[in-house]
């Protein structure tokens, strides 16, 4: 067998080792993105009325609780009481994402601080410090 022939034989053994090395892994990456509300529930019902304000300058984090990955992405809502969390999940993996806020001193929550699906509204008031 001539050279040319030994090279070509190695190129081919090489390219099926490769695709079998590489078979299973997946190079795609995700991203997974939400609104999130949060306002003064001044009749604490913990259902947003019409006249009930937004809440600016609250802390709002994102858990990925499937990988028990922690703040995977935060914002402060804006001045509408609200924030996007957007997160960027290298390789597609399985992912489970809870939102939650950090309430404000002398605050208290009138609905779940902790949210696994969308709508992610938050309704806070104020409480007897």
């Amino acid at each position: 067998m001539g050279v040319v022939a030994l090279l070509v034989v190695g190129l081919v053994l090489l390219g099926r080792a490769v695709d079998t090395i590489f078979a299973n892994i997946r190079m795609a990456d995700c991203r997974w993105g939400a609104t999130a509300e949060v306002w003064l529930d001044a009749d604490r019902d913990g259902q947003r009325d019409a006249d009930e304000q937004p809440l600016p300058n609250v802390a709002v984090h994102a858990d990925d609780v499937a990988n028990n990955l922690v703040r995977v992405t935060s914002a402060i809502t804006d001045a509408t009481g609200r924030v996007t969390l957007d997160v960027f999940v290298a390789g597609c993996p399985e992912t489970a994402f809870e939102v939650y806020i950090v309430l404000p001193p002398t605050f208290c929550a009138t609905t779940p601080e902790r949210l696994s699906r969308a709508p992610y509204t938050f309704g806070v008031a104020e409480c007897a410090a």
